[in-house]
């Protein structure tokens, strides 16, 4: 398949690249001096992005858009005939950390105020799995991204004394991607910036991944869903009532 096959969902751009192709790709902006952020595609952002162009504009300019949602995976059956497999989140954020222990590369973790996931169990993780890593943690206030801010300021210094090559985003979408874009891209040591969610809750062990078996069969949202009935109805109602139907109206609409 060609590195270059892509194909749009809503307007927005889909790498369609194998498992293999994505990480000989992410092995090629290791030694390529300038910002590359990676997005992992999901129906939630698709739906956002279709309601506002300036998130679409900063999802269509990432140097790699793969799929992580299965919502995703099935959107591109539909329309285009393509079955291409997930890279999830949390295999990307494996797979890059295992590159950056071997290259001895110096790694950021950006997390939310509020998340499940604390500094140091990120900390404890590392130096569990990845004991020669060179990294660090950071959380990250709304009012810090704010470049009038002290805090804002402060968080700069942290991300150009340290020099990370690769910074993992850890916020959440839509605000992590926009982060990235308006601000990794301004710091000359990243080379890669992973918007990835909650993928660290799960690495950290404060939720439990979905079986194997759910997790083939698209089920994931019917498991963190009874893991997170409060926090993940609405996000469910989106990926699975809501996307469907506007895929199927896209799709009704290249047909006729």
């Amino acid at each position: 398949m060609s590195i270059d096959m892509t194909f749009e969902i809503l307007h927005v751009r889909v790498d369609t690249l194998s498992i293999g192709e994505v990480k000989e790709r992410i092995g090629s902006f290791f030694s390529d001096s300038r910002f590359h952020s990676i997005v992992t595609l999901n129906p939630e952002i698709l739906l956002y992005a279709s309601r506002n162009d300036a998130y679409k504009s900063i999802l269509n300019q990432s140097a790699l858009s793969i799929i992580d949602g299965f919502g995703v995976k099935l959107a591109l059956l539909l329309l285009f005939g393509k079955d291409i497999s997930r890279f999830s989140g949390v295999s990307l954020v494996e797979y890059v950390l295992e590159q950056c222990h071997t290259r001895k590369e110096r790694v950021m973790v950006i997390l939310p105020e509020q998340s499940l996931c604390q500094v140091q169990d990120v900390e404890r993780y590392f130096k569990l799995i990845y004991p020669l890593l060179s990294f660090l943690t950071l959380r990250l206030s709304v009012s810090e991204e704010n470049d009038n801010s002290g805090g804002y300021g402060i968080i700069m210094q942290k991300l150009r004394n340290f020099a990370p090559v690769a910074v993992f985003v850890a916020l959440g979408a839509p605000r992590q991607e926009i982060w990235s874009q308006n601000v990794l891209r301004t710091v000359p040591s990243v080379r890669l910036a992973l918007n990835i969610g909650g993928s660290f809750d799960f690495l950290c062990g404060k939720i439990h991944r979905a079986p194997q078996w759910m997790r083939k069969c698209g089920l994931e949202w019917l498991w963190r869903l009874y893991q997170e009935p409060r926090y993940r109805v609405w996000r469910v109602f989106n990926a699975v009532i809501v996307f469907p139907g506007v895929v199927a109206c896209s799709l009704f609409r290249k047909k006729y």
